[in-house]
């Protein structure tokens, strides 16, 4: 840690005989080397070429490069640095590269996932309307037999899809996006910059895809029963 409430230090520089320097001041919190067990003490490289008669070993080196000259001075770094396995380079740049490919990799991966997952409940809510509606093809039939037209049994059809389409949607955007955020907090303990953004743009997909096939599954497996007649039906049925 840094030192406080002293005046000066005293340094050994190797040879024997310590140096005592006097403490200007205290750097801030960031630049506390938190692996290293000894004061972190700040000086200028002429003072520590001094201290040690030239021979200061620097073990690393931070640079700072405007923003316009990151990637030509990165290139020009690793010309230099590439051939040395010794060294260790971290660059902005190549962190960002990695983080954006490892994003890419996690929302093909959790995109693929979602597919799958989603074809299947799209599959189960169709094949649910479908039995129902063939369970219910009885009951339709001797609605339509007391006077009930075709036109009012597919709009209580439509009715009860947009009904199944609001549970599954607002369960979704309740449990789904808590669930999300939750799997999002235990992954920011280990990346904390990580940052939480809203998936809109595929939400609204999502929801139209369902919205689709909610609206349209009832009409289909009616106009599909509602060939025959009436009696047929109910003969059928029987």
């Amino acid at each position: 840690t840094l030192l406080t409430g002293v005046d000066s230090v005293s340094i050994n520089t190797g040879t024997g005989t310590g140096v005592t320097v006097p403490v200007a001041g205290f750097a801030p919190q960031g630049m506390v080397r938190e692996y290293i067990l000894a004061p972190t003490l700040v000086m200028s490289n002429s003072f520590l070429d001094r201290l040690v008669g030239g021979e200061a070993i620097r073990s690393d080196l931070y640079i700072s490069v405007a923003d316009s000259y990151e990637a030509e001075f990165l290139e020009a770094l690793k010309e230099l640095t590439d051939g040395d396995y010794d060294i260790s380079r971290t660059s902005k740049i190549e962190a960002r590269r990695s983080m954006n490919d490892s994003r890419m990799l996690l929302f093909v991966l959790g995109g693929g996932i979602a597919l799958v997952l989603g074809l299947i409940g799209i599959l189960n809510f169709i094949n649910v309307m479908s039995v129902g509606v063939l369970v219910r093809k009885r009951e339709l039939a001797a609605l339509e037999s007391i006077g009930m037209t075709r036109r009012q049994i597919r709009a209580m059809l439509l009715w009860e899809g947009i009904g199944y389409g609001c549970i599954s949607l607002l369960s979704a955007l309740t449990v789904g996006s808590a669930v999300t955020y939750g799997i999002f907090t235990m992954f920011k303990q280990q990346a904390d910059y990580a940052v939480f953004t809203f998936p809109f743009l595929p939400v609204l997909i999502a929801a139209l895809v369902v919205a689709a096939v909610c609206l349209a599954t009832p009409g289909v497996v009616y106009r599909g029963i509602a060939k025959s007649t009436v009696v047929e039906r109910l003969r059928g049925a029987e």
